[in-house]
């Protein structure tokens, strides 16, 4: 008698051979979604051909196609708790489900806290897709990698399938904006490099300053360690820093770049209970907060910011793309933000004559 040996062959084998995504593989080898017909007969045979054999329990839950759509939000409590962009997520993403009649499923988890924790709706066979917003823990990670099968798109982080803020341009708009008022010495406020965000905004700073031939001193440069810093946490901290940036150095900055609302808005808070007037004494440009964050501070914040409905419409599309089995013609979406022009900036010389006055 002779027995059936097992097929090494995975899935994602068949998807990189046929130049396809997992998922496209999966709708053709099912009969799920929206693959051609050659397409589907393309990717039968090479699977054929290379021995692929499907896990046959696997197979019959597949079948069972579910377009509900799940939205996972990685990030510290504390920081979810005011957190701008992700608020704003929440709510497009299910203004987008709301709009093509699809359900949705939302989970928050600390993966900080939670390093060892799956999501329900990750596991739970809840939903066909899952968009993830923030730092996914390892655990996470390694369950993506080894179910290859479940759709994906990672927001503002990278991944296989990602859609990212162009966050490099946008220090390139503010450090050349600021340049044409006059600008030559020019700080920055961030946070750790080892996000990739962050460490996007570090990057562009320092190619820009190049470019415009600025000032930046790493005495006006400051990385605060947001790997350690709460939320609530921030004006205390931001008292320390508005002495370490605008007060000890012997030629402080004229324009300051900080990146995010709440650092933004706790560092202005530091600098009026300091005496330092912005923008009359320094300008203050903020690096990608939400629009409402940005309008609802005092002053009113000029800065560059996110697209968030471009940016939830791509990642929704992409994600839409996957389930339905349709090839995915950009995997990494990269999106331009936008200079907004408010209250925070002023010319170099209109900051040294109310200086006088």
């Amino acid at each position: 008698m002779v027995g059936h040996r097992k097929s090494n062959v995975t899935m994602r084998q068949v998807a990189e051979k046929a130049g396809v995504a997992v998922t496209t593989v999966s709708s053709a080898l099912n009969g799920t979604g929206r693959v051609g017909a050659d397409l589907t007969g393309k990717i039968r045979q090479l699977a054929l051909d290379l021995g692929y054999v499907p896990n046959t329990a696997a197979r019959i839950l597949k079948s069972r196609k579910n377009n509900d759509m799940g939205l996972i939000i990685c990030e510290k409590q504390e920081i979810m708790d005011g957190h701008g962009v992700f608020s704003g997520l929440i709510r497009l993403f299910m203004e987008e489900c709301h709009r093509h009649s699809l359900r949705m499923q939302v989970e928050l988890i600390d993966s900080f806290r939670f390093s060892n924790t799956l999501p329900d709706v990750l596991t739970g066979g809840l939903v066909g897709g899952v968009v993830i917003g923030g730092t996914p823990n390892k655990r996470m990670l390694e369950y993506l990698d080894s179910h290859p099968e479940m759709p994906c798109v990672r927001f503002e982080e990278p991944g296989e399938y990602s859609v990212r803020l162009d966050a490099a341009e946008g220090i390139r708009q503010a450090l050349q904006y600021l340049s044409a008022l006059g600008h030559r010495r020019i700080g920055l406020l961030g946070c750790s490099r080892s996000f990739p965000i962050h460490n996007l905004i570090w990057k562009g700073f320092e190619e820009a300053a190049a470019e415009f031939n600025l000032d930046c001193n790493p005495e006006i440069m400051f990385q605060l360690d947001d790997t350690k810093s709460c939320v609530n946490d921030y004006v205390n901290k931001m008292e320390e820093t508005v002495e370490r940036l605008l007060v000890a150095p012997r030629r402080p900055p004229t324009a300051l770049l900080i990146a995010g609302g709440p650092m933004t808005r706790s560092f202005i808070c530091a600098a009026l209970k300091r005496g330092i007037r912005i923008p009359e004494d320094v300008s203050i440009l903020s690096c990608y907060p939400a629009t409402w964050e940005a309008v609802n501070s005092y002053p009113v914040l000029t800065a560059v910011e996110p697209d968030l409905e471009e940016m939830v419409h791509a990642a929704f599309s992409m994600l839409r793309d996957l389930m339905d089995g349709r090839r995915v013609r950009e995997k990494q979406v990269f999106l331009s933000p936008r200079l907004i022009k408010r209250d925070t900036v002023l010319r170099l010389k209109d900051i040294r004559s109310k200086s006088r006055k």
